[in-house]
């Protein structure tokens, strides 16, 4: 009975063959599509005797191989040659669309320009100007705030002392008093 490290080496050793086998099988199969001849290894030849039991395509299996070359060849043409059902666009529209999207991209450039360089770039004169108007809007309210203080104080009335005093008059109380 074989111990946990054998079979793991059994394992490892049975993993790479079936993908160095898959790998030149692959290979082969391709080189033979594209017309080139190879001479088969004694790898490939074991491990095309190892996977033997796999199921191959039955119609590729009963051609020759020159018609079955001629058949790949046939199809990597129709493959790199121009579509027969490519829809062309008309020419004007597509010149049309070009300069329409050419202007967009311009103005998308210039308000980009505009926002990230020549704005921040002159935005120190607007800012200058903006705190000269804040100081002058500071001397404004003050001055504001004391007309107000000035037309409270002239609203107010005096007070009751002054009040009495302006108000009262000597009575003459007359012969009898």
């Amino acid at each position: 009975m074989p111990t946990g490290e054998e079979l793991l080496e059994q394992g490892k050793t049975t993993a790479a063959n079936v993908v160095k086998s898959t790998a030149s099988d692959i290979a082969n199969s391709v080189s033979g599509q594209i017309g080139l001849k190879t001479e088969p290894t004694v790898q490939a030849q074991q491990s095309q005797s190892q996977f033997q039991n796999q199921p191959q395509d039955q119609a590729q299996q009963g051609e020759p191989a020159q018609l079955q070359t001629e058949r790949t060849k046939e199809m990597i043409k129709d493959f790199y040659s121009p579509s027969d059902g490519l829809v062309q666009g008309n020419p004007q529209t597509a010149v049309a669309q070009e300069q329409q999207l050419a202007q967009v991209r311009h103005k998308l450039q210039q308000e980009l320009h505009n926002e990230v360089y020549y704005n921040p770039l002159f935005a120190y004169e607007h800012d200058a100007n903006k705190t000269e108007s804040k100081v002058e809007e500071l001397e404004r309210e003050e001055k504001q705030e004391m007309m107000e203080l000035q037309q409270k104080e002239a609203d107010k009335p005096p007070p009751l002392a002054v009040q009495r005093a302006q108000t009262h008059t000597e009575t003459n109380p007359g012969i009898a008093g």
